[in-house]
């Protein structure tokens, strides 16, 4: 079974110490997950556009969260954006090497065994 966690953010003008905080605890929320898929990570941010930014690997949340990847998604949160969504999988199907395999899942993309 994988996890799942999210964090939604209204539409309100944050200070840079707010929005790291906000940063904190999706990271806290994604790291409490990984007992529910130990085997690959994935987190994206939404912007009011639509426009999103996905980072993924086949790792626990624990080495995933390290990354410089992951860092630079967190420091790319502002005003614009309103969601911060994290998947953590126990691959059924596919493989967790495969980053298409695992969430979150971009439109358009093709899933591969």
């Amino acid at each position: 079974m994988c996890g799942l966690a999210g964090v939604i953010i209204g539409e309100k003008r944050r200070s840079r110490r707010e929005l790291d905080a906000l940063g904190e605890m999706f990271t806290r929320l994604l790291l409490l997950s990984e007992h529910r898929g130990p085997h690959a990570t994935g987190a994206a941010s939404v912007r009011r556009d639509g426009a999103c930014q996905v980072v993924k690997h086949p790792l626990p949340a624990q080495h995933f969260v390290g990354t410089t990847e992951y860092a630079r998604l967190l420091d790319a949160v502002d005003d614009q954006v309103t969601l911060l969504m994290g998947h953590t999988r126990w691959p059924t199907r596919g493989s967790a090497g495969n980053p298409l395999n695992n969430h979150p899942l971009v439109a358009g993309q093709t899933l591969r065994p």
